[in-house]
């Protein structure tokens, strides 16, 4: 919970909680990174006001525990499709 009394309450157990499959060393690493992600989130959501900023912030924590998650799960290979050539 906040200290701040308007704070929404995110459920942050539901947003850093863990869904992921594969072998024990994806799934320990990814699991990590969900960890240190929701407690960085705990710590936004205790320590700032709720508003935009807030949910933002948050948002960004999700959105880059997805972006590392993701580089687990592709071994570090992110693949880009070259840019298609006019026939």
């Amino acid at each position: 919970m906040s200290a701040f009394p308007e704070a929404p309450d995110f459920d942050l157990e539901h947003i850093f909680g863990p869904t992921f499959t594969g072998d024990q060393s994806t799934v320990d690493r990814m699991e990590e990174n969900m960890k240190a992600a929701k407690v960085f989130a705990e710590v936004i959501q205790r320590n700032t006001p709720r508003g935009a900023d807030q949910s933002d912030a948050i948002r960004k924590v999700r959105e880059a525990l997805s972006s590392a998650n993701s580089a687990i799960a592709l071994g570090g290979r992110l693949r880009l499709i070259p840019a298609m050539k006019p026939s």
